[in-house]
């Protein structure tokens, strides 16, 4: 571990579903490094890895090339227990060299995840209703965990708020039906199919507040994640060439297919002076991550393709219609490809694209934390949107640049999730109504 980074590893479980075998599907993991697989072991593949988060990290472990050198080291060295800290320290990545027996190496230290991840079967089998129920529970004084939570502004003026409104049909426009549904997502019920003409476009603004989170189905079937902090603004009535919708914050998007109508989207700066950033996109999985207390926008690719474009002037955003259809697409923009994010400085609209771990990007989305060197100050930040809360500290005494990389369940009460970070570092948190005090001692 680089001296002043923090491994929350050992802060959740791998989970394996008890009906597979682990010699089975350990197998069928370390052949899907290596070879390519029949279709019925990749749709087995996929199976596996959509049952649970748990499931989902480990496929991004044993596809993360430090998580496989952190693993070996730690086996190697007989670690259990991770509580190095160096205040202050830089962090540093030990480089992986090639050789002839990388795939080995690798196939070596994949089993050592499984492995690891096999010792917990049997207590994931006895004890999981317990834990998620002793997860859940909160004790007077705590801060629960963001929950469903949103504002929906209607084109008429009206505004509703989600969390209070009873399940069921909640208004109509456009002939299109809007529901609160008993899992906590909206829905504009599509069985009209209705399009407009720009000069009669509905919009609705949905907005999380802090601590607060939403799922949407958009009018054309798109299915939408807001996470704490964010706004997602569309047509309730597409126009029959294109979609475009607006996104403030971190948004999640799966976009439903329509080769008649490109899907767009206008991702509005951190800074509100700052130039938009334009998505384009083939139907997709992707997530957006543009909060205001950033100075980048990242654009991350799980699936498809999605082309992101900068430097588009006011007087083209200005356009409707086929004129703003036609511009959007013959845009310039640069190419992604799933396992690609986008970096996009919106101070010199420069574009910057990288290899990553695209399951991490949207761990928000799978009820966890994914710290990949984050500094103390970038973590308290995450925390502070998702539980509604604000950290106080002296910065002449209180270090933020010690780094922290992994995981933490999302679903856990405020000082669960303190008590984890304090676990492997040498700051202590104290919780007072909706602040937290920071200190080094």
């Amino acid at each position: 571990m680089a001296p002043g980074q923090n491994w929350l590893r050992l802060t959740h479980k791998q989970h394996l579903p008890m009906q597979e075998n682990l010699d089975s599907i350990t197998q069928l993991l370390l052949k899907a490094m290596d070879s390519p697989l029949t279709a019925e072991e990749r749709e087995r593949l996929e199976t596996w890895i959509a049952a649970s988060a748990g499931n989902r990290r480990l496929w991004a472990d044993i596809n993360d090339k430090e998580q496989l050198q952190a693993s070996l080291i730690a086996y190697d060295q007989k670690v259990t227990v991770f509580n190095s800290y160096t205040p202050g320290a830089a962090s540093a990545v030990v480089p992986i060299k090639r050789s002839a027996r990388l795939k080995y190496w690798y196939a070596a230290a994949a089993v050592l995840l499984l492995a690891t991840a096999g010792t917990y079967l049997f207590y994931q089998h006895r004890s999981a209703t317990r834990t998620v129920e002793a997860t859940q529970q909160i004790v007077a004084g705590d801060v629960p965990p963001a929950g469903p939570r949103a504002r929906l502004d209607l084109a008429d003026g009206h505004t509703i708020e989600l969390d209070g409104a009873a399940n069921g049909k909640l208004t109509e426009q456009a002939g299109i039906t809007i529901e609160k549904t008993a899992n906590g997502q909206l829905l504009y019920d599509t069985t009209t199919n209705i399009s407009g003409n720009t000069a009669d476009l509905l919009y609705n603004t949905v907005t999380t507040p802090k601590g607060g989170t939403y799922r949407i189905i958009l009018p054309d079937g798109t299915r939408a994640w807001l996470n704490a902090a964010s706004s997602i603004r569309f047509a309730v009535n597409f126009p029959d060439n294109y979609r475009l919708i607006e996104t403030r914050g971190e948004v999640y998007l799966e976009v439903a297919k329509d080769i008649n109508r490109p899907f767009f989207v206008k991702v509005l700066p951190p800074q509100s002076s700052d130039p938009a950033t334009l998505v384009q996109v083939t139907g997709t999985r992707f997530n957006i991550n543009a909060y205001g207390d950033q100075q980048q926008t990242g654009v991350t690719l799980l699936e498809g393709s999605v082309q992101v474009k900068t430097g588009i002037t006011p007087s083209q955003w200005s356009l409707t219609g086929r004129p703003l259809r036609q511009a959007l697409l013959t845009m310039k923009g640069k190419l992604l490809q799933p396992g690609q994010r986008a970096i996009i400085d919106e101070k010199t609209e420069q574009v910057h694209l990288e290899r990553t771990n695209a399951a991490n990007a949207i761990s928000w989305v799978n009820g966890e934390f994914y710290f990949n060197r984050a500094t103390l100050s970038e973590v308290m930040k995450e925390l502070e949107r998702w539980y509604d809360i604000d950290f106080a500290y002296d910065r002449r005494q209180v270090s933020l640049s010690a780094t922290y990389k992994g995981y933490i369940d999302r679903t856990m009460p405020l000082t669960k999730v303190l008590g984890r970070l304090e676990q492997i570092g040498d700051v202590r948190f104290k919780l007072t109504g909706k602040t937290v005090s920071v200190v080094q001692p």
